[in-house]
């Protein structure tokens, strides 16, 4: 059977996929013929298709065609030779036809979908926003706070900011709506519905968020905090859940990320102490 499968691709095939199927698969293709043992032959082929798919290399149908082209030249051979159990081993040739067009489908389809995921995976850390929540990233809160902070500055505007953060890990009250991301989802739109088209929610490094309100008054700073918080807290489904840190500057004389760090720290002890509002 070595000898067959050798000399029908010995033969000139016109398939421009020809090739890249059976340089790796024909040396299987001997052992599924005479010996039944289609795995690894099978196997090969949905691999040799995963790796087109990566690549780009060559589309399914080519593919398909050049295995076809490969199994007939194989098929010529044993016709003409007549050789015993010709019959036999035609059949399982006829089944690896058919099962090795669909291995390749399934392998090509495997690498695409791998393919759209690392796509996936590299457009969301390109994204400013945060995947599991849909708000700004850590770094982006920063650098918006900065750009407050300078504007603030230079044109005597007060500047607020409100820390959120959750009494326990928000996975634990995932139960509430879907799974932890959806959960988070619904905070950020939470906290994004209940503040001004102007102003900023984003992502802290403890876990939390922080909502930045440029030229705001303590007094509406406050009653914004404990809107939100109602609101945060009717999402979570939990009257302790959580808690927020506020602070409020009448003239912006620190840096962005002494700021923020501020913040996060009254946000840790209000957190640990369950005070539902902390001044910083």
């Amino acid at each position: 059977m070595d000898d067959i499968v050798a000399f029908a691709f010995e033969q000139p095939l016109s398939g421009p996929a020809v090739r890249d199927v059976w340089d790796a698969c024909a040396p299987r293709l001997a052992a599924a013929l005479e010996r039944d043992e289609p795995g690894p032959l099978l196997e090969s082929l949905e691999e040799v298709a995963r790796s087109a798919a990566l690549t780009g290399g060559r589309e399914i149908g080519a593919l398909i065609d050049g295995f076809t082209e490969g199994c007939l030249a194989v098929r010529r051979v044993l016709v003409a030779r007549a050789a015993g159990r010709t019959g036999e081993v035609l059949a399982r040739l006829t089944a690896l036809e058919r099962d090795g067009a669909a291995r390749l489908a399934a392998g090509y389809a495997a690498g695409l979908e791998e393919t759209i995921g690392r796509l996936r995976h590299q457009s969301e850390e390109c994204s400013p926003e945060d995947p599991a929540s849909g708000a700004m990233r850590v770094a982006e809160t920063l650098e918006l706070l900065d750009v407050e902070v300078d504007r603030c500055r230079r044109m005597a505007l007060s500047l607020g900011v409100l820390g959120f953060a959750f009494a326990g890990e928000i996975a634990s009250v995932a139960g509430v709506r879907g799974d932890g991301p959806d959960l988070l989802h619904v905070v950020a739109e939470a906290l994004r519905d209940g503040v001004r088209r102007y102003d900023a929610v984003g992502r802290t490094a403890d876990g939390g968020f922080l909502v930045v309100l440029p030229d705001v008054s303590r007094r509406s700073l406050a009653a914004v905090a404990e809107r939100l918080r109602r609101e945060v807290t009717v999402e979570l489904g939990d009257q302790k859940g959580c808690v927020v840190a506020l602070a409020h500057y009448d003239y912006v004389d620190i840096a962005a990320a002494e700021m923020m760090a501020a913040v996060e720290r009254r946000v840790a002890v209000a957190r640990a102490d369950r005070e539902p509002l902390a001044w910083v």
